[in-house]
């Protein structure tokens, strides 16, 4: 995954899931990561970013099993 191995395009894509301010989409949309550009109509992630996404939550711990654990 090109965008997870560049930490400035891994740090831009986590920074647009909690924040999708006009300033962020456009440093996103200039990285590839968002379209279309802020003004240029409704906006979403690109398919990569999606599938980088997807790749980061498969690493993350299921909170189910961990309370499950504990429990």
């Amino acid at each position: 995954m090109d965008i997870l191995a560049d930490p400035q395009r891994a740090k831009a894509l986590l920074a647009l899931v909690y924040d999708k301010s006009k300033e962020t989409r456009k440093l996103a949309c200039d990285l590839g990561l968002w379209t279309p550009c802020p003004g240029e109509g409704p906006g979403r992630f690109t398919t990569a970013a999606l599938h980088a996404l997807r790749l980061i939550a498969h690493f993350l711990p299921d909170r189910t099993e961990a309370a499950e654990d504990e429990g």
